[in-house]
């Protein structure tokens, strides 16, 4: 196995995998009263330090490849061709047993301090002659030296980030209660100009008028999206850092979780508006689960121009000569249409109850978009087939090739429970639901497979390799873009994860084969179509 990524990700997966079975097999409360001193200790600092140490090691691998992509590209090119180490392996292997063996001894030990202790260590002490041996098998000593020197001071910032992380993730607990009180009571000041509210329950948080009321759970504080906002900001801060003017931009965060915090509050309130207006099932359904994610998107993408676009907060000017809006950078080209999209889902569940109607909104979107570029889009590799020829097959196939393996890892899987025609659809008029599903079958078939595949294949699978992604050559990948990409894809499909990362190595595969993106979005079409003629045809609406 060569390159730093697939050791890295091989070594990360047999930890994730481990730590996993030992966190099932050993509950921590179990031993919280044993007499020992290292084992209450254990039990007390145990899942922390676990909870610290992956954080930390997340956000170490994720800020080390961003900032020092060309050290670690070099540092990736400079390991020697050979194959993993096998005696680390057996090693860890044998450390593993052991240490899984000590912890169940442990639970043994009964009321005994001293045997308690003496395997507690034993654990402790073979759980960390494992990871060094796991470390080791992939990549020997020397290599882990060298590669230990290439983040510099992001050790500290990853050591700093873990700890408040998790800091804050306990401390937003203790703080549902109170932030509710006062969500509760910034909404009853906005509905009271309105409507007459009848419902105002603070102990128990109901508030509403006699049409309609609702309960502010904790999780309707407001505190997850800030603590949401406050994660997405530091991130960016860290990744523009070099174009942000410090202090000043970090009043950013604090700017951002006050405005979060009052539109929460307005979202309740308008939750409540349109409940006491008739449309309960709205209010209920589409509106309470979506608005919150509007909100939040438009925070945080009002945060970055914010910052980007006023002097006070940023160093970058725009060229003497060039208004700000002269040129139209590349990156916007190749994701606005799929974050359209995601923009118009989010609208039309909002203004939707049990079904979505105005899923038009998701095929006019980017059609939008792509008529504002449209010239920028011609310059991208459309063509489906290879010159001198007629289509090209390669793109159809593989797009067959996605299919069957969707359908059969569905089947094997069974991630998908089959599902009826919703019932709003099938009660609705003949020509209404022609046209629902005429304008469904539309995007799934067209506008989705092309805002897709320039999100992830055109921008996503170069911008790994390169910030100037759009002038690298078509064909140009690396290993770790083609992984990482084509996992983001697969994680988008949420539990069909493993059919939309395989989906996605066979779209990247057809694109980088010519280096035409039009392959690759005939080869998902192929895909998409597949699947509504099993909707269509078969009543399959799970896929839908």
């Amino acid at each position: 196995m060569t390159g730093l990524i697939p050791r890295i990700a091989l070594l990360a997966s047999f930890l994730a995998i481990e730590l996993l079975v030992a966190s099932v097999a050993f509950d921590g409360a179990a031993i919280s009263t044993s007499p020992g001193v290292l084992t209450h200790a254990l039990s007390l600092w145990g899942a922390f330090t676990v909870r610290f140490l992956v954080c930390f090691a997340a956000i170490l691998a994720t800020f080390t490849y961003l900032d020092r992509a060309p050290q670690v590209t070099a540092f990736s090119r400079s390991l020697p061709l050979q194959p993993l180490a096998l005696r680390p392996g057996i090693l860890h292997l044998l450390a593993i047993a052991g240490a899984g063996w000590s912890g169940q001894q442990l639970y043994l030990a009964g009321g005994n301090p001293a045997t308690a202790d003496l395997f507690t260590l034993t654990a402790l002490s073979l759980s960390a002659l494992a990871l060094i041996t796991a470390a080791l098998a992939v990549l020997p000593g020397r290599a882990w030296l060298r590669l230990a020197a290439i983040p510099g001071i992001i050790w500290l910032y990853s050591a700093v980030g873990a700890g408040l992380l998790i800091w804050t993730t306990q401390a937003v607990r203790s703080l549902w209660e109170p932030a509710s009180r006062t969500t509760f009571l910034l909404v009853r000041a906005l509905l009271a100009p309105l409507v007459p509210v009848s419902v105002g329950n603070l102990k128990t948080l109901e508030l509403g008028t006699s049409r309609f009321s609702v309960i502010i759970a904790p999780q309707c504080s407001g505190l997850e999206g800030i603590s949401l906002l406050l994660l997405f900001g530091s991130l960016w801060l860290i990744l523009f850092r070099k174009e942000c003017r410090f202090p000043q931009a970090l009043l950013l965060l604090p700017i951002g979780a006050v405005i979060l915090y009052l539109l929460n509050a307005v979202r309740l309130a308008a939750l409540i508006l349109i409940g006491h207006a008739g449309a309960p099932t709205i209010a209920l359904g589409g509106f309470h689960s979506q608005a919150g994610w509007l909100a939040f998107n438009l925070v945080s993408l009002g945060l970055c121009v914010l910052a980007r676009r006023l002097p006070w907060f940023t160093t970058c000017q725009p060229a003497s000569g060039h208004s700000a809006t002269a040129e139209r950078p590349a990156t916007a080209v190749y994701l606005l249409p799929l974050l359209s999209i995601l923009a118009a889902g989010m609208g039309s569940h909002a203004l939707s109850g049990d079904f979505e109607w105005l899923y038009a909104l998701r095929l006019a979107a980017p059609c939008l978009i792509f008529f504002i570029f449209r010239r920028e889009y011609r310059q991208i590799g459309w063509n489906f087939r290879t010159p001198g020829t007629s289509i090209s097959w390669y793109g159809p196939l593989a797009g067959l090739l996605v299919l069957l393996l969707w359908l059969g890892l569905d089947q094997l899987l069974k991630t998908g429970t089959p599902v009826p025609m919703p019932h709003a659809l099938a009660t609705a008029s003949t020509p209404a639901r022609f046209l629902w599903l005429t304008l469904r079958t539309l995007a799934a078939v067209i506008t989705v497979p092309i805002a897709e595949e320039l999100a992830f294949r055109g921008f996503l699978l170069r911008r790994l390799q390169t910030r100037e992604f759009d002038t690298l050559p078509p064909t140009a990948f690396s290993w770790s873009a083609l992984l990482i990409s084509s996992a983001i894809f697969g994680a988008l499909h949420g539990d069909r994860w493993l059919a939309g990362t395989l989906a996605g190595l066979v779209y990247a595969a057809v694109f980088l084969r010519r280096g035409q993106l039009g392959d690759a979005i005939l080869a998902h079409a192929v895909t998409n179509a597949g699947l509504a003629a099993a909707v269509l045809v078969l009543g399959a609406w799970q896929y839908w």
